[in-house]
């Protein structure tokens, strides 16, 4: 099963963990990057959360949701 694990963390000099899409990492070459070698599961880990983990984990979903989106997007253009 191709699986990739993903984790962010905070743009300030802490450098922490954050929801993906809302940190330092620019998901959108690795995601690519997964779609073209077969990856099929994408796990998303949360390790410390300043607010709600269930929070968190939604932001994190959204921003994967919002960069499906832009990959299919840019196939359409293509």
């Amino acid at each position: 099963m191709p699986i990739i694990h993903l984790k962010d963390m905070t743009k300030d000099e802490e450098e922490t963990f954050a929801e993906v899409g809302a940190g330092s990492i620019d998901f959108l070459p690795i995601l690519k990057w997964g779609e073209q070698h077969g990856i099929e599961w994408y796990v998303v880990e949360q390790d410390v959360c300043k607010g709600n983990p269930m929070t968190s984990l939604q932001l994190s979903i959204t921003n994967l949701h919002n960069y499906a989106i832009q990959l299919d997007n840019e196939k359409t253009k293509k």
